[in-house]
C-alpha cells in the first residue's frame, strides 16, 4: 500500500526473544520498477528479493511455515514496490502535486533532463528521505512485512540485489495500456540481458550495440504519442483500466515502436531491424524482461 509522502519509517525489529531462530527465502520474488536517478533520469530496475525472518519457534517448531511465508511476503512486496515508479519524498529535484487519487510529478535530473508523469496514485511508491534506491526500498519493505507477521517473529531482513549479468544488458521503461495487470502503469521498467545469435553464433558485437542503443530509454508506442508536442520532447498518453496515464520526457531518451512494447514485440523488433541491416544473416534474438523470463524471435 502506498504510504503518505510525509510518513517516515519506524523500527523494523520487535523485542528480541531470548532464543531465536532464523528462516530465509532466497529469490522469493523480483521487483520490476522504475526509479529516478540524479544522473541518468528515469531508469528501469529489476531487483531479486532475498528475505530472512528471525523469531521464536512456534508450536509446529517453525519460525514460519514456508508456504504461507512466501505467499504473504510476496503479496506485500508486490503491493509496495513492484511495477511502480519509486520516488524519494525529499528529493530536491522533485516537484509533485497530489489531488485525490492522482499524482502529477516533475523531475529534473543533474544533466538538465526533465520528466513529467501524471498517473493514478497507486502507480507510485514513495520512500522517505532524498534517495530512491534499493537500500531505502528494502527498509520500507522490512517495515511492511514485519507488521504483517505473527508475534513470534521479531526481525525481518530484506536484501534487494541486481542479477549478475555476464554480458550485454540494458535498462528501459515502458507501459502496456492493454495489460490487465500492473504493467499498464506508464512508468515502470526492467533491467534486462539480451542475447543475439547471428547464423547460430553468439554475437557480442550485436548485443553490445543494442544494449548501448536502448540503455536508459523509454520505449513508447507511436499510437500513444501525442500530436501537440514538439520535436525535442515526447508526450505519451493513454487510458487503461487503472486510469489515465501520461509521461513526457526528452525525445533523445525515447525509442518508438509501432507495436505495444511487450517483450515478444521487443524481440521481434530487434530481430527484424537486424535482418534489414544484414539480409544475408539469420538472427535469433533472446530478449529478456527483467530476470529469468523473456521472448525469442528470429528473422
Amino acid at each position: 500500500m502506498l504510504r503518505d509522502p510525509r510518513q517516515v519509517l519506524s523500527a523494523t525489529q520487535r523485542p528480541l526473544a531470548l532464543s531465536s531462530s532464523q528462516l530465509f527465502v532466497n529469490q522469493l520474488s523480483v521487483i520490476d520498477s522504475a526509479v529516478l536517478h540524479p544522473a541518468r533520469g528515469l531508469i528501469g530496475a529489476s531487483w531479486i528479493v532475498d528475505v530472512s525472518l528471525t523469531g521464536a519457534l512456534d508450536a509446529q517448531g517453525m519460525v514460519f511455515d514456508f508456504g504461507p511465508a512466501k505467499r504473504e511476503i510476496k503479496k506485500i512486496i508486490d503491493a509496495t514496490g513492484d511495477h511502480k515508479l519509486i520516488v524519494a519524498q525529499d528529493d530536491p529535484r522533485l516537484d509533485w502535486q497530489c489531488e485525490a487519487d492522482r499524482v502529477a510529478l516533475t523531475y529534473r535530473d543533474d544533466r538538465g533532463g526533465q520528466l513529467t508523469v501524471r498517473s493514478p496514485r497507486q502507480a507510485f511508491c514513495v520512500l522517505p528521505g532524498k534517495h530512491a534506491d534499493a537500500e531505502t526500498l528494502a527498509r520500507q519493505l522490512e517495515q511492511e512485512v514485519l507488521a504483517a507477521m505473527p508475534p513470534n517473529i521479531n526481525k525481518v531482513d530484506i536484501r534487494l540485489r541486481e542479477e549478475i549479468i555476464d554480458g550485454a544488458a540494458y535498462a528501459y521503461c515502458h507501459g502496456l495500456k492493454k495489460h490487465a495487470g500492473n504493467c499498464q502503469r506508464i512508468a515502470h521498467g526492467h533491467r534486462s540481458r539480451i542475447q543475439i545469435f547471428a547464423n547460430d553464433q553468439r554475437s557480442n558485437r550485436h548485443e553490445q550495440q543494442w544494449a548501448e542503443h536502448w540503455q536508459d530509454v523509454y520505449l513508447g508506442q507511436r499510437a500513444d504519442l501525442q500530436s501537440d508536442i514538439n520535436a525535442l520532447r515526447y508526450r505519451f498518453a493513454y487510458d487503461a483500466e487503472q486510469g489515465h496515464f501520461e509521461v513526457e520526457l526528452d525525445a533523445t531518451r525515447c525509442r518508438l515502436l509501432d507495436t505495444h512494447s511487450t517483450v515478444e514485440n521487443i524481440a521481434a523488433h530487434i530481430a527484424r531491424t537486424l535482418a534489414q541491416a544484414e539480409p544475408q544473416t539469420r538472427f535469433v534474438v533472446h530478449a529478456f524482461e527483467g530476470v529469468g523470463k523473456g521472448a525469442i524471435a528470429q528473422a
